[in-house]
């Protein structure tokens, strides 16, 4: 069986060609290197690029057959600016399209599409309302109306390709490797001053899977392909969850063996807090992660309901962030040089 991968250098996409390897021909799609090791074929591609795509599809024809099995859309840009950036239009929707098009003469069994719980409407903190797959849409981040503009392009397709959506919460590995809690924990371990404030008591929350969880659930998908519609949404989320308050005070304590509690300020306060931290490191030369966006967005709540994929795949997850963060920790106090370099601070 033919499986494609595209942003196959990334960290998820890494991951799955790697989980993958052993029992199917893997197709490798990404426009960095170097490829990973398993692929079957692989090529240096921009996805923005169509006449590139449509390019790769012909080789692939004449090596493999017209037959993919499997198409994974990874390939995604992002960055926590959230500010406006034609590469959302040109990678993550018009990239979208042209994988379609690059596509429209190829056999195809399932083209799964990683989007991301970003394109959902929180609640606030308070309601404990859990979202699931028929929640509204909408979103604070550029990144994620960009993802749901790619939805929206593969829900006009679904007649033509059977078509799997499936939003990920923030996906974490056993070194973390998700950057903006990379960069809490390590604000925390190194105790700088602005780690130790949150917005209105930190009740605002988001909720997080494990990359093994998520690649578990990607081939439960691949198992019982054709037994849900075309366009199909699922939610990969672990339903337990930690408030930024109790997550600041639970990453705390195992770094520093000690009970703690977080500064509660007004969000404009932290947030003009933030705004003078970027200024001053700007002028150093320094790129400052944390910026005002996160302040506000950090008051929402973003929980899910995992239910239909229990229900419709047999999936749940066998991780929890809590047991996550302490082997992440740990990892980190072993080797802060190599738990550093693999989160890239």
């Amino acid at each position: 069986m033919n499986v494609l991968v595209t942003g196959s250098t990334g960290f998820i996409g890494s991951a799955l060609v790697q989980r993958l390897q052993d029992r199917y021909k893997i197709i490798a799609i990404d426009k960095a290197l170097p490829h990973p090791e398993g692929a079957s074929l692989a090529y240096l591609v921009d996805i923005s690029d169509k006449q590139a795509l449509v390019g790769v599809m012909e080789n692939i024809k004449t090596s493999l057959g017209n037959r993919l099995d499997f198409v994974f859309h990874l390939a995604a840009h992002y960055d926590f600016s959230n500010r406006p950036d034609n590469l959302y239009e040109e990678v993550n929707e018009k990239g979208t399209m042209n994988l379609l098009e690059a596509l429209k003469d190829m056999e195809v069994g399932a083209f799964i599409f990683t989007s991301s719980t970003a394109v959902m409407e929180a609640h606030t903190h308070r309601g404990n309302n859990l979202l699931n797959e028929s929640s509204s849409t909408g979103s604070l981040l550029y990144y994620g109306l960009s993802k749901l503009k790619a939805e929206e392009i593969l829900q006009a397709n679904k007649h033509r390709l059977n078509i799997i959506i499936v939003r990920l919460s923030g996906v974490y590995s056993p070194y973390c490797q998700l950057i903006p809690l990379a960069h809490q924990i390590a604000s925390i371990y190194r105790r700088d001053l602005s780690s130790r404030f949150l917005p209105e008591g930190g009740r605002g929350c988001i909720s997080y899977v494990h990359l093994e969880d998520a690649l578990d659930g990607f081939e439960r998908i691949m198992q019982g392909v054709g037994r849900s519609p075309s366009s199909t949404v699922y939610i990969f989320s672990e339903e337990d969850y930690l408030p930024y308050g109790e997550l600041y005070k639970f990453i705390f304590k195992e770094i520093h063996g000690a009970a703690t509690r977080p500064v509660s300020l007004p969000c404009w306060a932290l947030a003009g807090g933030v705004y003078i931290m970027n200024y001053f490191n700007y002028f150093l030369g320094r790129d400052y992660f944390f910026k005002p966006w996160m302040v506000y967005f950090s008051e929402l709540r973003f929980t899910f309901s995992t239910e239909k994929a229990r229900r419709e795949l047999g999936w749940q997850p066998r991780h929890s962030v809590r047991r996550g963060l302490r082997e992440m920790i740990g990892r980190l106090k072993a080797d802060p040089t190599d738990w550093l370099r693999k989160n890239k601070l």
